[in-house]
C-alpha cells in the first residue's frame, strides 16, 4: 500500500469514527485509527529505508574520498616509476 493511499484511508477512517461519535477524544481515536490502518507501518518502513539511505551515502562518500587521494597519488607519481624500461 502506498502512503499516499495509506493517508486518504487513515483520513477516511477518522473522519468516519469521528462523524459517528462526535465526543469521542482525540486519543481514543488515533488509538482506534491507528489500530484499524497500517500508516504506522508505513512510515516506519519509510523512516527505516531513508536512515539506510543516508548510511550508504555517507559510505559512499568516504569510498569516493579514498579514490581521490589514490587519484591523487598516482597523479603525482613521476612516470619512470613503477614502469619497466624501454627496449
Amino acid at each position: 500500500m502506498s502512503l499516499e493511499f495509506a493517508a486518504i484511508t487513515y483520513r477516511a477512517i477518522r473522519e468516519r469514527i469521528r462523524a459517528d461519535d462526535p465526543q469521542i477524544d482525540e486519543q481514543t481515536l488515533a488509538d482506534t485509527v491507528e489500530g484499524l490502518t497500517d500508516i504506522h507501518e508505513i512510515l516506519t518502513a519509510i523512516v527505516r529505508a531513508a536512515l539506510a539511505d543516508e548510511a550508504l551515502a555517507n559510505g559512499l562518500k568516504g569510498r569516493i574520498a579514498e579514490c581521490r587521494i589514490g587519484l591523487t597519488a598516482c597523479k603525482t607519481v613521476p612516470p619512470s616509476v613503477g614502469r619497466s624500461p624501454k627496449r
